[in-house]
């Protein structure tokens, strides 16, 4: 299934996003007993989605890795850049009934 991309500019600010509330950690109690119950722990987990900077409405994040200076960085790409090929979805948004890739990494730069 190809995943639709989207990428962070309406998301709030980590300064802005709330503190944990009682609903969130329901929440996450149940994502979690869904992950464990397909046996997934150590391919899914949960992200706080945020911005750091605003990037084009055309760009979405991509992950870069230094082995050696053990450095990761993400940085702004041309959604038109994006195959299914060459990149991997590491984070995922859902929205509206849709599932969208966020943030990728290059397969030749995460080994």
């Amino acid at each position: 299934m190809k995943t639709q991309t989207k990428n962070w500019n309406d998301l709030p600010t980590l300064s802005d996003v709330h503190e944990i509330t009682p609903n969130d950690d329901s929440c996450l109690k149940e994502l979690q007993s869904v992950i464990e119950k397909y046996g997934l722990t150590s391919k899914f987990g949960v992200a706080l989605l945020h911005k750091h900077f605003t990037i084009g409405d055309d760009e979405v994040l991509l992950e870069k890795n230094d082995p050696v200076e053990k450095l990761l960085t993400s940085s702004p790409i041309k959604i038109s850049e994006i195959n299914n090929e060459g990149y991997a979805t590491t984070i995922w948004r859902f929205d509206d009934g849709h599932r969208y890739g966020c943030s990728y990494c290059n397969k030749n730069h995460c080994d």
